[in-house]
Protein backbone atom coordinates (compact mmCIF):
# COMPACT_ATOMS: atom_id res chain seq x y z
CA UNK A 1 0.00 0.00 0.00
CA UNK A 2 3.07 2.28 -0.37
CA UNK A 3 4.25 3.83 -3.79
CA UNK A 4 6.56 2.17 -5.73
CA UNK A 5 9.24 3.49 -8.12
CA UNK A 6 11.69 2.02 -10.52
CA UNK A 7 14.95 3.78 -10.96
CA UNK A 8 17.10 2.29 -13.79
CA UNK A 9 20.88 3.30 -14.75
CA UNK A 10 22.05 3.83 -18.15
CA UNK A 11 25.66 4.12 -19.77
CA UNK A 12 23.99 4.76 -22.95
CA UNK A 13 22.37 8.34 -23.79
CA UNK A 14 19.76 6.03 -26.06
CA UNK A 15 17.80 5.85 -22.93
CA UNK A 16 17.18 9.20 -23.20
CA UNK A 17 15.47 9.26 -26.49
CA UNK A 18 12.80 6.80 -25.13
CA UNK A 19 9.56 7.85 -25.26
CA UNK A 20 8.72 5.80 -22.18
CA UNK A 21 5.01 6.98 -21.98
CA UNK A 22 4.32 5.49 -25.20
CA UNK A 23 6.88 2.10 -24.25
CA UNK A 24 4.24 1.84 -21.22
CA UNK A 25 1.07 1.92 -23.45
CA UNK A 26 2.51 -0.15 -25.81
CA UNK A 27 2.85 -2.66 -22.86
CA UNK A 28 -0.19 -2.49 -21.76
CA UNK A 29 -1.80 -2.96 -25.25
CA UNK A 30 -0.15 -5.70 -25.88
CA UNK A 31 -1.13 -7.57 -22.79
CA UNK A 32 -5.25 -6.08 -23.40
CA UNK A 33 -4.55 -8.20 -26.53
CA UNK A 34 -3.64 -11.01 -24.60
CA UNK A 35 0.24 -11.09 -26.63
CA UNK A 36 0.86 -15.05 -25.77
CA UNK A 37 4.72 -14.39 -26.02
CA UNK A 38 4.39 -11.60 -23.27
CA UNK A 39 2.52 -13.87 -21.24
CA UNK A 40 4.09 -16.51 -21.32
CA UNK A 41 7.59 -14.54 -21.12
CA UNK A 42 6.55 -12.88 -18.10
CA UNK A 43 4.38 -15.93 -16.89
CA UNK A 44 0.71 -14.36 -16.48
CA UNK A 45 -2.58 -15.97 -17.33
CA UNK A 46 -4.36 -13.32 -18.25
CA UNK A 47 -4.54 -9.31 -18.69
CA UNK A 48 -5.90 -8.70 -14.72
CA UNK A 49 -2.58 -10.52 -13.50
CA UNK A 50 -0.47 -8.16 -15.17
CA UNK A 51 -2.89 -4.90 -14.16
CA UNK A 52 -2.34 -6.02 -10.35
CA UNK A 53 1.29 -5.06 -10.87
CA UNK A 54 1.49 -2.33 -13.31
CA UNK A 55 -1.11 -0.55 -11.15
CA UNK A 56 1.68 -0.65 -8.09
CA UNK A 57 4.17 0.84 -10.37
CA UNK A 58 4.05 4.57 -9.43
CA UNK A 59 6.92 6.17 -11.55
CA UNK A 60 10.01 5.03 -13.98
CA UNK A 61 13.15 6.97 -13.75
CA UNK A 62 15.33 6.57 -16.42
CA UNK A 63 18.90 8.31 -15.98
CA UNK A 64 21.71 8.58 -18.09
CA UNK A 65 25.10 7.97 -16.48
CA UNK A 66 27.14 8.34 -19.41
CA UNK A 67 27.64 12.19 -18.85
CA UNK A 68 30.17 12.33 -15.96
CA UNK A 69 29.68 14.56 -12.88
CA UNK A 70 26.37 16.52 -11.49
CA UNK A 71 23.19 17.13 -14.04
CA UNK A 72 22.81 13.47 -15.11
CA UNK A 73 20.07 13.29 -17.70
CA UNK A 74 16.64 11.66 -16.81
CA UNK A 75 13.28 10.83 -18.23
CA UNK A 76 10.49 10.02 -16.00
CA UNK A 77 7.50 8.66 -16.03
CA UNK A 78 4.53 8.72 -13.86
CA UNK A 79 1.69 6.25 -14.11
CA UNK A 80 -1.72 7.80 -14.21
CA UNK A 81 -3.42 3.78 -13.69
CA UNK A 82 -1.30 3.74 -10.35
CA UNK A 83 -3.06 3.00 -7.12
CA UNK A 84 -0.60 4.86 -4.52
CA UNK A 85 0.99 7.67 -6.74
CA UNK A 86 4.17 9.10 -5.88
CA UNK A 87 3.42 11.90 -3.63
CA UNK A 88 4.88 15.67 -5.59
CA UNK A 89 6.98 15.99 -2.54
CA UNK A 90 8.78 12.70 -3.27
CA UNK A 91 8.85 13.09 -6.88
CA UNK A 92 11.00 16.83 -6.35
CA UNK A 93 13.31 15.11 -4.38
CA UNK A 94 14.17 12.25 -6.31
CA UNK A 95 14.54 14.67 -9.14
CA UNK A 96 17.30 16.79 -7.30
CA UNK A 97 18.93 14.15 -5.75
CA UNK A 98 19.44 13.03 -9.51
CA UNK A 99 20.23 16.41 -10.73
CA UNK A 100 22.79 16.53 -7.80
CA UNK A 101 24.43 12.94 -8.54
CA UNK A 102 28.33 13.21 -9.13
CA UNK A 103 28.53 9.46 -9.17
CA UNK A 104 30.97 7.97 -12.07
CA UNK A 105 29.17 5.83 -14.30
CA UNK A 106 29.59 1.98 -13.42
CA UNK A 107 32.24 1.01 -16.52
CA UNK A 108 34.76 4.04 -14.85
CA UNK A 109 35.10 2.48 -11.58
CA UNK A 110 38.11 1.95 -10.77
Amino acid sequence: ETPNVLWVWSESSVVLGLDIAQVMLDLKRSVEQRDAVLFSRYGYEKPADFIRFFQRLSAVFIQDLSVQGAGHSFIEWQNNDVRHPLPAKVTNHLRLCIAADSSRSFGSVL
